[in-house]
This record gives C-alpha cells, sequence and structure tokens, in this order.
C-alpha cells in the first residue's frame, strides 16, 4: 500500500507504548502475544513490519476468509498465536483471539466484542472475571491460575480512542515479566515453533 496523504495532528496527551522493547511483545488476558489488528482490504501486525513470515501465514488466511464481511470502517484486533514468542501453549482454541472491534475510533462494547465475534466465527481471549470492579475479587481469582502470565481488564461499555488510558489496564505478574525482559532478539528471527491447539 502506498502513503497518499499524512497530517499533522497536534495532541499534547500522554501516550503509552505497551509492547516490550527489541521482542514487541506483551501481555493480553494471560497470553504473551503478537498485536494483529484486521480491516476489510488490509491486515497488519502491532509494529510497522509486517513482511512475509512464516507465523504469519495462518493469520492472514483467516483474515482472507472473513475480510469481506468487515465493513471499511471497522478494525478487529486481536491476537495472532501462531507461534511461540517467549512462552509456549499447548491448548489453545484458535491461533487468533479476538479482544476488541473498533469503528472508526470508537471501541465497541464487550457484549458487542462478544456478539461479533459469533458472527465472524472468532474466538475471544479468555475470561476470567465479568462484573463490576473489585479488585480483591479479581486478584484472588487470577491467583488461581498458575501458568498464566497476567490480565487486561477493560470496561465493559463502548469507549473512545481518547479514554483508552482510562478504560484499559493490564497486570503482569513479576517472574513472567522476568522472562520477557531475558528474552534475546525479536521472536520473528528465531527457529519457529508452534503453539499446541486443543
Amino acid at each position: 500500500m502506498k502513503i497518499t496523504k499524512i497530517t499533522k495532528i497536534e495532541n499534547n496527551s500522554k501516550k503509552y507504548d505497551i509492547e516490550v522493547k527489541g521482542n514487541h511483545n506483551f501481555f493480553a488476558n494471560g497470553i504473551l502475544v503478537h498485536n494483529c489488528n484486521m480491516y476489510n482490504d488490509y491486515i497488519h501486525a502491532r509494529s510497522l513490519d509486517f513482511t512475509s513470515h512464516e507465523t504469519r501465514k495462518w493469520v492472514k488466511g483467516l483474515w482472507s476468509k472473513i475480510s469481506y464481511l468487515l465493513d471499511e470502517n471497522m478494525r478487529i484486533c486481536g491476537e495472532n498465536l501462531y507461534a511461540v514468542h517467549s512462552i509456549k501453549y499447548e491448548n489453545l482454541n484458535s491461533y487468533f483471539m479476538m479482544f476488541s472491534i473498533w469503528i472508526e475510533n470508537k471501541c465497541l462494547s464487550w457484549d458487542d466484542t462478544i456478539e461479533y465475534s459469533k458472527i465472524l466465527g472468532l474466538d475471544i481471549v479468555p475470561i476470567i472475571y465479568d462484573g463490576i470492579y473489585d479488585k480483591d475479587k479479581i486478584i484472588e481469582i487470577f491467583s488461581k491460575y498458575e501458568n498464566e502470565e497476567g490480565y487486561v481488564i477493560r470496561i465493559a461499555d463502548e469507549f473512545n480512542y481518547i479514554d483508552f488510558r482510562r478504560s484499559v489496564a493490564k497486570f503482569v505478574k513479576p517472574e513472567f515479566r522476568q522472562i520477557v525482559n531475558n528474552s534475546h532478539g525479536h521472536w520473528i528471527s528465531k527457529k519457529i515453533e508452534v503453539n499446541g491447539l486443543k
């Protein structure tokens, strides 16, 4: 694709890069992942580098089967879990797990996200708690998950992109932060190890 227009936008709000420097990994609902965005006419990773690679063939194939169902202003965000990045998974439902749908700059509600996942036939990230925010209850539930790295919390209602930092948060266990920080080099340059499906 060619760039047709560049517009400078003045915005002094805080911005956050949640990837790990050098590895381009981050955590979502207990899974160490490589973010992926799908549109009706294009698919790309979170990073600018989405060149052809064995680990991306599967998710591109999935996208080719559902892209015609997406409106031109719609974006699906999810996790490409085909290859091991730092931690191996053995019982995935799919190599792609959706976690949000955006229409222009609005993230749809969680109920709408679930509904779209059914329409599109896509799995969503695992849910460990769905209810009114209760820090102690969430920590108690999550403490029962021994092999999970962390979790993401989001508000259930829809929200605008400008409110992202007030609508989404994440927690990563210290021991898994250490695994990522000790990884050497970008996972894409390493030997491909495929995660396991159920």
